[in-house]
């Protein structure tokens, strides 16, 4: 046999349908298994994940101490601020616009990317927070568009604890219920990284090199 008819033959067994028996049953894999749907239990466990990915998770216990963590938080990195318009934001960090002063960004007037870009921190709302992976689900509505979490280098989720679901599936049902009015939907798992060069991990490839999700107890 030729080389030629060695490789077709390889290719022709490589592509033959394997048999069922050979199959792996995913009901056995570990994103299958079961997870504790205890709020406590669930928020440890998407700390876990976040963590592990260059995360960062903060439970503070009401929406004033809240407002603290994000000022700290942006005072950690200095430069401009920039936070999502209206509700739910409005609820989530009072008093914030007053305590960020000059480094506050209006988020209405910047129109341009590239002065967009140039904003340090970008404070949002989400829709879930997901345990299994560490994920954050946010919708163009609930993230003040497309722009404000993925153009500033910081990235600071606020969200409330009654928004942590087990699974993306969970996620993805409860979107179903919210207003349709949106066009895009992200899902984010830790800060923006590669290790495409040399296996070397490099934060902010592609997006933030820096997120901290700020988990409010507080209904």
């Amino acid at each position: 046999m030729s080389a030629r008819n060695r490789i077709f033959e390889k290719l022709r067994q490589a592509m033959r349908p394997a048999s069922a028996e050979a199959l792996p049953d995913v009901r056995d894999a570990d994103v299958y298994r079961d997870y504790p749907s205890d709020p406590a239990s669930l928020f440890e466990l998407f700390k876990t994940r976040l963590e592990e990915l260059r995360g960062e998770v903060y439970r503070v216990g009401d929406e004033v101490a809240a407002s603290d963590k994000v000022v700290e938080l942006a005072d950690s990195v200095g430069g401009s601020v920039m936070v999502q318009p209206g509700e739910p934001m409005a609820s989530l960090l009072p008093g914030l616009a007053e305590r960020l002063c000059d480094r506050l960004v209006d988020a209405a007037a910047v129109a341009d990317s590239a002065d967009f870009a140039r904003v340090e921190v970008g404070v949002t709302a989400a829709d879930f927070l997901i345990a299994r992976t560490g994920s954050v689900l946010l919708r163009t509505i609930s993230s003040g568009g497309r722009r404000l979490s993925v153009l500033p280098p910081f990235h600071i989720v606020v969200a409330r604890a009654s928004q942590m679901v087990p699974s993306l599936e969970e996620a993805l049902n409860g979107l179903k219920g919210l207003s349709p009015d949106w066009s895009y939907a992200a899902l984010i798992t830790g800060p923006s990284r590669t290790a495409d060069i040399e296996k070397i991990l490099v934060l902010g490839a592609h997006g933030p090199k820096r997120l901290a999700v700020v988990v409010v107890d507080a209904a």
